[in-house]
């Protein structure tokens, strides 16, 4: 457990001094245990945590909480002083007596611990008035987390104003994390939001964030659903995807999540490849003119910046983007493929073919 100020408060009388001065300097707070190295008794870290808070005094709280202790039934097999559980309990405990102070969370647990935090307050639900930025985290080998994160988590951080959400997968239901009522009467207030893991199935739920400015999606794995929802996103203006395998491993992959999307206002677009997915994987990531040129139709965006890489990307299909987005100023476009020619696209940046002498796009040179 650390607070970034103890460096500081420990160097000398007078820095202690001005550090305990300042109750905002002990209000960002990591808590990172794991059952493998360390030795949780419950008591002393408490004292501890209780200390840094009492120091912050009113000062909103950022956390940063990782905890992964052993299986609940292995607790009885340890010694008494290294009940992981226990411990993390009581920690977790002090830590929610005080969510009314929570501004920003990001939260990796077992499922032991989440079903603590959030099963033992369903009848004293905790409230959340100014917590803005929340980041949900899984192990993957946690199944029983992966699987049913939902479920353990339903409805316990509703009452917070969230303008920033991280989660991960886009199995979830919008009620989860904010009051209907209030989505449809003012708009659900998250700005940014962030999946690890998105699937074609989930592309309508996009629809219930309508004021929704910045999506980043870490591994899009695309689907099989013949669903023809478009997800219309008003202010949409940054939208980033990186491209995983999807499960059935393909032999091409062509992602068509583009042509789903309606985003009229979209003025930076970032793509990608999952790299780590890739190293193994016989699938080839390729570019999808066809679903990209049905979002253009269908909302009529016009790009600033554009950013590709190491997707399977022609100079030709370059050059139609390049032609239909006429306000772009930056461009990066990094590959592999062999029908990438950067040589060759720069000649055809640069010179008319025809006359050889008019200039397409100087704004690039």
């Amino acid at each position: 457990m650390s607070v970034g100020i103890l460096n500081i408060a420990s160097t000398c009388a007078l820095w202690r001094a001005v550090s305990m001065s300042r109750p905002s300097l002990w209000s960002d707070i990591t808590i990172r245990l794991d059952s493998l190295y360390d030795t949780v008794s419950g008591y002393t870290l408490v004292e501890v945590l209780e200390s840094w808070l009492r120091y912050s005094e009113t000062s909103l709280l950022t956390l940063r909480l990782h905890i992964y202790g052993p299986p609940p039934r292995f607790d009885a097999i340890l010694p008494l002083n290294s009940n992981f559980h226990s411990g993390t309990e009581r920690v977790l405990h002090v830590l929610l007596l005080e969510s009314c102070r929570w501004e920003s969370a990001v939260i990796s647990m077992d499922a032991s611990s989440v079903l603590y935090m959030c099963g033992n307050y369903k009848d004293t639900a905790p409230v959340f008035p100014k917590l803005q930025k929340l980041a949900l985290s899984l192990d993957p080998n946690d199944s029983e987390m992966t699987s049913s994160w939902p479920r353990h988590w339903r409805g316990f951080f509703v009452s917070a104003p969230l303008h920033q959400l991280a989660l991960p997968s886009g199995n979830f239901r919008p009620e989860d994390f904010f009051i209907p009522s209030a989505a449809t009467l003012l708009g659900s207030p998250v700005t940014s939001l962030t999946f690890d893991i998105f699937y074609r199935e989930s592309i309508p739920l996009l629809g219930h964030f309508p004021v929704l400015e910045h999506l980043r999606i870490l591994r899009y794995k695309g689907g099989f659903s013949s669903s023809l929802v478009i997800a219309r996103m008003e202010r949409l203006s940054h939208l980033d995807i990186c491209f995983g395998v999807p499960n059935h491993k393909p032999p091409f992959f062509k992602p068509n999540i583009f042509a789903f999307l309606d985003a009229p206002r979209l003025v930076s677009l970032d793509l990608s490849k999952h790299s780590y997915e890739y190293i193994d994987a016989l699938t080839t990531l390729q570019w999808s003119g066809t679903a990209f040129k049905k979002m253009l139709d269908q909302s009529a965006f016009s790009l600033q910046s554009l950013s590709i890489n190491e997707i399977a990307i022609s100079n030709n299909q370059i050059l139609e983007v390049l032609y239909a987005m006429p306000k772009l100023s930056h461009i990066t476009v990094t590959g592999q493929d062999r029908t990438y020619d950067p040589s060759a696209l720069f000649r055809a940046l640069t010179f008319d073919p025809a006359s050889g002498k008019v200039v397409h796009f100087p704004k690039f040179l």
